[in-house]
């Protein structure tokens, strides 16, 4: 089950995305070393700053998405779905429902960056019509890794 956070599921929030970041650190832009000391303020703030969404399996988030208005458009910042849980379509579930927020927000794109040498996240948002817009820019967790932004139009 796919559900939007609110700010009063700030606990589940950051459950979920410690997991993600300590589960696949090269995939994300920010570290588990950085966001385990954000206090409840915090994590409140962002989920009322953006669009949370996590997808819960018997009680547990075991998928997470999330992006922020920026211009005409929306950048997505975290995208990760449990080890356990992958190959099963749930990390398509999370897109289509953050395309259909920002479609219904009146969002004109979605962009997002993915590091180079993550090809099965690449796909994915291929699959979804992302198509690479060609910037890069050094992936800031990893020196010698690029990372390349890729644009869905609404």
């Amino acid at each position: 089950m796919i559900r939007k956070l609110q700010p009063d599921d700030w606990a589940l929030l950051r459950t979920v995305r410690l997991a993600a970041l300590q589960d696949t650190p090269l995939a994300f832009g920010s570290t588990h070393a950085r966001e385990v000391l954000f206090d409840e303020a915090t994590w409140r703030r962002r989920i009322a700053e953006g669009t949370w969404l996590v997808d819960v399996a018997d009680d547990v988030a075991v998928g997470v998405i999330a992006a922020f208005a920026q211009g005409e458009g929306w950048h997505v910042v975290s995208m990760w779905v449990s080890a356990a849980c992958r190959r099963g379509g749930r990390a398509s579930g999370l897109l289509q429902e953050l395309i259909r927020y920002a479609q219904a927000a009146g969002a004109r794109s979605l962009d997002l960056y993915v590091v180079d040498n993550n090809e099965t996240a690449r796909r994915l948002y291929e699959r979804h019509g992302f198509m690479r817009n060609g910037v890069q820019r050094p992936y800031p967790n990893a020196p010698g890794l690029t990372e390349s932004e890729m644009r869905l139009s609404l």
